[in-house]
């Protein structure tokens, strides 16, 4: 199976790129800008370190501050937070979950602890 990913950020628009990566059992082809390359895939190879280091990165080089600046990226037209519970990346989702971010996706122990 192979998905494509779409990436979107609200920072200035650079030159396009295509990756092919394997998570998992799944082929991952990505389409997109470059500056949200290393976002999108550190949450594909669920890898928190990455993500935390490529969002300072492009929080150094923008107005807007590291506490906020995951806000400002979508990953195949979700959050990074929902992106990561349709790739199950479990330290991804620790570390967002840290950063205060809530998921439209619910688990089901989640509903059974309600």
């Amino acid at each position: 199976m192979i998905k494509s990913l779409g990436i979107f950020t609200t920072a200035a628009t650079l030159s396009l790129t295509a990756m092919q990566a394997t998570a998992g059992s799944i082929e991952v082809d990505y389409k997109g800008q470059q500056p949200a390359k290393k976002v999108c895939m550190s949450i594909v190879d669920d890898d928190a370190m990455t993500l935390k280091f490529s969002l300072k990165r492009a929080a150094a080089f923008s107005p807007i501050p590291y506490n906020k600046i995951h806000n400002y990226y979508s990953c195949n037209d979700m959050k990074l937070i929902d992106f990561a519970y349709s790739m199950e990346a479990e330290e991804i989702k620790t570390y967002l979950k840290r950063k205060g971010e809530v998921g439209s996706h619910v688990e089901m122990q989640e509903l059974a602890s309600r």
